[in-house]
């Protein structure tokens, strides 16, 4: 995405040309004096996690949705880790007696060993907390990890992300490297009989 603000009347027209229920921002780079009020996309809710770390005003993550949809942020527990800088915000939707939960998530270019153990140890303690408090919920977690899944079969960012879908049975749904700004569009919920 790489900064909201000069993008909002395109998104606003693509949110309503493809008729999107969510989508899901990375690097959103706003900072918290960036009022809501001043970023409006008619018919949707926008939910925001700005950076809490310097340099502020790059990174973040956002969640723009349907006004009528029913969302719950869900609060996950700050992480302890000073090391850890993955930027996170997860919600449930519900819409008749469907749910999903939906983590857009965010990592930082990092790739020294002890910053990928404090970013992947976070995003797989989040993950627990949703299952624990939302099993019988599909989840997404969607955004951007900076982990090239088609590079270097000896990346350590790699080797992490790979761990951590093996661990969960979790799918990378792409197979080819992707730089996309509209991550999650109509939800289609189907139960599993």
């Amino acid at each position: 995405m790489q900064s909201v603000k000069p993008k909002i009347l395109e998104l606003s027209r693509e949110l309503q040309f493809f008729d999107y229920d969510i989508m899901v921002l990375c690097e959103t780079w706003l900072k918290s004096r960036d009022a809501n009020r001043l970023l409006v996309f008619p018919g949707f809710t926008l939910r925001r996690y700005d950076r809490k770390f310097s340099p502020l005003g790059y990174g973040g993550v956002a969640v723009l949705f349907r006004d009528d949809l029913d969302a719950k942020k869900i609060n996950v527990p700050v992480s302890l880790n000073k090391l850890c800088k993955l930027e996170s915000l997860w919600n449930v939707f519900s819409w008749e007696r469907n749910k999903v939960v939906v983590g857009a998530v965010y990592r930082s270019p990092r790739h020294k060993a002890d910053a990928l153990e404090a970013d992947f140890e976070e995003l797989e303690r989040q993950y627990q907390h949703v299952l624990l408090h939302f099993p019988d919920c599909v989840t997404v977690i969607t955004g951007d990890l900076n982990c090239n899944m088609l590079g270097d079969v000896d990346s350590p960012a790699r080797s992490k992300l790979s761990e951590f879908l093996a661990t969960y049975s979790l799918t990378n749904c792409f197979s080819t490297h992707v730089f996309i700004r509209i991550i999650v569009g109509r939800v289609h919920y189907q139960p599993r009989f």
